[in-house]
């Protein structure tokens, strides 16, 4: 992968050719930012970079035959540590590249529920797991097989356990040489914070609405201009979410609909007369509550996320300010008739329950239990 095939960040692809060139380069990165901005791909490109044979105007050329090995991840010297569901206890990242490589190649902007969801049916969330650490050691010990730098990318360098991060540590403490590790993490804030001082960090920021719009009308000819718009601005700079937001468009806005119904049928149990009513709302809310929970722990943290944004745009929504507003067509409808019933006495404890949700199905707590607990907790602040 070049630089010239990522979107944006051209300040970031400088600080990199300039590391390169002069000879600076740091043993350890950490690329930080929020998940869809292009942080994979640039690791990628500036581990092309450093090992093109002819680099010029800027950019690696492509056409050496190192160049060819990464474009397609077949570098001997390129090593991945990435999170999934693994089968078998004694599993590392090798067993599954083959599958990671096609994903990657087809979707370098894609989320990490899109990988785990193209690996595995299992509905467990993707880890990076403790024997993955001696895989490391050991593959950083061995000499290059031709490149002039070893490279290790660890994608979500987060989602290791405390084992495996504890070894991680040592192996930056004692680098070897002709080494490069880059770490590509979505929440810094969750690595230990020895593995965060011992690492150079570059900040990957959120692209323009422009840029994101840009991508979707090279991508996709079936979304319209105002849609895409709408889908550019309200993506916050991510590219997976632009994506997804296509695809809601496109096929039908599940997310959407899963959000609605819970909030309704909330609202139902509150506030209809007849009893019988709410044992019907009640049953549909033990519906739900099964239904979601058949879906991997990654799809529901990426839904819960979802809503709690969708929470703070109909909040905003009260103020009849669109310019404040991001959200796209099939959304503005529904907010136009559920906006009311956010207000500033219920939207901090309603984000709360969902940011709990969230960090409870991150922490494997039964899916079940989470899912009815925020529906019934819904119950009093829905009025």
């Amino acid at each position: 992968m070049q630089f010239s095939e990522i979107v944006g960040h051209d300040d970031i692809k400088s600080l990199l050719r300039s590391q390169a060139d002069g000879g600076r380069i740091p043993h350890a990165q950490l690329f930080v930012g929020k998940q869809g901005v292009g942080k994979l791909p640039l690791a990628v490109a500036y581990a092309q970079y450093l090992n093109c044979a002819h680099p010029h105007d800027g950019d690696s050329c492509g056409e050496c035959a190192s160049c060819r090995q990464f474009a397609r991840l077949e570098h001997p010297d390129l090593h991945f540590v990435f999170p999934y569901v693994h089968k078998h206890t004694e599993e590392t990242c090798d067993d599954y590249f083959s599958s990671f490589r096609q994903w990657f190649l087809s979707d370098p902007y894609g989320a990490v529920q899109d990988w785990i969801a193209f690996q595995s049916n299992d509905r467990k969330k993707g880890e990076i797991y403790a024997n993955e650490s001696e895989r490391i050691i050991t593959t950083l010990s061995l000499k290059s097989y031709q490149a002039k730098w070893k490279t290790l990318i660890i994608w979500l360098p987060e989602r290791m356990g405390e084992a495996g991060a504890n070894k991680l540590l040592k192996t930056l403490e004692e680098p070897s040489p002709s080494t490069v590790l880059l770490l590509v993490s979505d929440n810094p804030d969750r690595l230990l914070a020895t593995i965060r001082s011992r690492v150079q960090r570059v900040n990957v920021p959120a692209l323009s609405a422009e840029q994101v719009f840009g991508w979707i009308r090279q991508h996709s000819t079936e979304v319209g201009e105002e849609d895409a718009r709408r889908v550019a601005r309200a993506s916050m700079g991510s590219l997976s979410t632009a994506k997804q937001m296509m695809e809601d468009l496109l096929q039908g806005n599940k997310r959407l609909d899963d959000f609605a119904l819970l909030m309704r049928t909330a609202w139902g149990i509150r506030n209809l007369p007849s009893l019988d009513q709410k044992g019907d709302f009640l049953l549909r809310l033990q519906e739900w509550s099964e239904k979601k929970s058949g879906e991997s722990r990654d799809e529901i943290i990426m839904w819960l996320q979802y809503c709690q944004r969708l929470l703070r745009e109909n909040f905003i929504y009260n103020f009849k300010r669109p310019e404040l507003n991001y959200l796209s067509v099939t959304e503005e409808s529904f907010s136009s008739k559920f906006a009311p019933f956010i207000n500033e006495d219920n939207i901090l404890p309603i984000m709360k329950l969902f940011a709990t949700a969230e960090r409870d199905i991150g922490q494997n707590v039964q899916i079940k239990i989470v899912l009815t607990d925020l529906a019934l907790q819904l119950i009093m602040q829905i009025k």
